[in-house]
């Protein structure tokens, strides 16, 4: 595989993670908070869609900036409902 390959094959691969993360909201018991993961999660994987036609480190470096602050949060709960987090 070429490095375009692998790099729409992982692109795809977040893209799937993140519209999960969108339908699996409950927005009526969210809130405010399902309100504005909806928005940050949509809005990440606009970014990670536009990666596919214009492969740049500007816009990697805009949705890495975005989407760890998450993932550590994520990570945060998880640890603290004793759930393993699985990383790749």
């Amino acid at each position: 595989m070429n490095d375009d390959t692998v790099r729409n094959k992982n692109l795809s691969k977040a893209v799937g993670i993140l519209v999960e993360l969108v339908i699996s909201l409950d927005r009526e018991k969210g809130g405010q908070v399902g309100f504005f993961l909806a928005l940050i999660y949509e809005y990440v994987t606009a970014k990670t869609l536009l990666l596919r036609r214009e492969p740049t480190l500007e816009r990697f470096d805009e949705v890495i900036t975005l989407i760890t602050p998450l993932k550590q949060a994520w990570e945060t709960i998880a640890v603290a409902h004793g759930t393993s987090v699985r990383t790749n």
